[in-house]
């Protein structure tokens, strides 16, 4: 199901940046276009200058940016909880978790260093990966039978921020999610 909308999400997203000429645009317009487009606004646009005119790809690590940062938020709160839980086998889901999130912040550093010049393809796997590391976390607990409602509080925020960043570099690497028919971007 998730990957359903998901992918009906790209698809949206796709089609508003679809017009060759569209290479530019400003922070809350390129927030429109993305599939969460009230997280975008929220994390992204809010306390930056939403009215400058930036390309696709400056766009991407602006976005990419406020997902590590909220990586990091989580991170640092799923240590807390690990560290209070009384629960030995929720507690050892949340050490698990904590090192899915941990890895899902330094796969987005990777992202963001343009020191070694990553490929399209580089980011557009590392953006995924992000997004497995924090599914993996909640499939961990799903598989244990084990309801929690702070974890969906703690990564919702993260996961629509990194499903907004891998539809933009969906979009910068042509536009053709797997299964899907070629879209000119």
């Amino acid at each position: 199901m998730k990957v359903t909308l998901f992918i009906c999400l790209i698809i949206t997203f796709i089609f508003f940046c679809s017009s060759k000429t569209t290479t530019t645009g400003t922070i809350n317009w390129w927030c429109t276009q993305t599939p969460y487009n009230q997280t975008c606004n929220h994390y992204v646009a809010e306390g930056k200058n939403s009215t400058a005119t930036v390309s696709i790809n400056q766009f991407l690590d602006i976005t990419v940016n406020a997902a590590e940062e909220e990586a990091r938020v989580v991170l640092k709160r799923a240590q807390g909880i690990e560290a209070t839980y009384p629960n030995p086998p929720e507690k050892t889901l949340w050490h698990s978790c904590v090192d899915d999130f941990d890895e899902a912040v330094f796969t987005l550093n990777m992202v963001l260093d343009h020191t070694h010049q990553p490929s399209p393809d580089d980011i557009l796997t590392w953006i995924s990966d992000s997004v497995t590391d924090v599914d993996m976390c909640e499939e961990e607990f799903e598989n244990m039978n084990i309801t929690t409602t702070m974890l969906p509080a703690l990564t919702t925020n993260l996961t629509q921020l990194l499903l907004n960043s891998l539809a933009i570099s969906v979009a910068i690497n042509g536009g053709n999610p797997p299964g899907l028919n070629e879209m000119e971007v």
